[in-house]
């Protein structure tokens, strides 16, 4: 960003600061990512403090870093949180 002030109508007075967006880098990952009917996959996020997956009806802790998948069809799982920066983050998997 870049700011200008005229001071008197005589100096011109200019500043400038970077501003950097801060993005959390989200690694999730599945054990194993192809399963059949019945069976289940351990999900696993790393890069934010607090967690909140979803669809979380087939999961069993939806608010674990690493909760078990269990669904019945092919599912898309989204991992949503805020990382120690306060920054909010999103990442998916498919199982």
């Amino acid at each position: 960003y870049k700011v200008s002030a005229l001071f008197n109508n005589i100096c011109t007075l200019t500043d400038e600061q970077e501003v950097i967006v801060l993005k959390p880098e989200i690694n999730v990952s599945a054990i194993p990512t192809l399963i059949n009917e019945g069976q289940s996959a351990q999900l696993s996020a790393e890069g934010l403090v607090d967690y909140n997956w979803s669809p979380a009806e087939s999961l069993s802790d939806p608010t674990s870093p690493r909760p078990v998948a269990s669904p019945t069809i092919t599912t898309i799982y989204s991992v949503n949180g805020k990382d120690v920066n306060n920054c909010n983050g999103t990442a998916t998997i498919t199982i």
